[in-house]
């Protein structure tokens, strides 16, 4: 675990952080720019469920209603985007955490990196996979698949709960950067005046 996490730590330049980044932006663009109307218009206006917080069972009923021949195309499009979507997404904040790790030279933000922290941001992802598949199969029965619904609502609200602590990861990370960063730079004024 240890080597794997200084590998990616060794991969996290800026330049990486930023790619990533660009990479990310450009896919969710496509996402909402392009494929969410084209859905919106075989739904008679609704986004795809994956974008919509909250989800109920209720809800997907109703708007299953709403579905057209085009429906299930329109969605796969949306789907293959966002089958890219959730690892590009969570590689770049493995690298963002990594960089942010390295900027801090904290110690023991290295070690939590190090034993693992990074694999927090796979859980979004994963969760945001299974969400995938589930709509689509919800998306694609010709009946409604209450199972499947209770289940795909449940995983949506699950995705929801990780984004919201990763993002918390994310912004304990910056601020322990930025008061490494400022211990670092203090230290040195003070060498200096010495």
């Amino acid at each position: 675990m240890n080597t794997l996490s200084a590998y990616l730590r060794s991969l996290a330049t800026s330049r990486a952080v930023l790619i990533a980044f660009a990479v990310q932006m450009a896919l969710l663009a496509a996402m909402l720019w392009l494929l969410v109307p084209q859905y919106q218009r075989a739904t008679g206006g609704f986004v795809p469920f994956d974008l919509q917080v909250p989800l109920t069972q209720e809800m997907i009923g109703i708007q299953r209603g709403a579905f057209s021949e085009e429906t299930l195309s329109a969605y796969l499009r949306f789907a293959a985007t966002d089958f890219l979507f959730p690892p590009a997404a969570a590689v770049t904040l493995i690298l963002l955490w990594a960089w942010l790790v390295n900027r801090a030279g904290v110690a023991k933000l290295v070690r939590w990196y190090d034993d693992g922290l990074w694999l927090a941001a796979l859980i979004p992802m994963a969760l945001d996979l299974a969400e995938n598949v589930l709509f689509t199969r919800i998306i694609a029965a010709p009946v409604p698949l209450p199972a499947t619904v209770d289940l795909a609502v449940s995983v949506h609200r699950a995705k929801d709960f990780a984004l919201s602590l990763t993002a918390a990861v994310t912004v304990a990370l910056a601020v322990g950067a930025a008061l490494g960063w400022f211990r670092r730079r203090r230290s040195a004024e003070r060498a200096k005046r010495s």
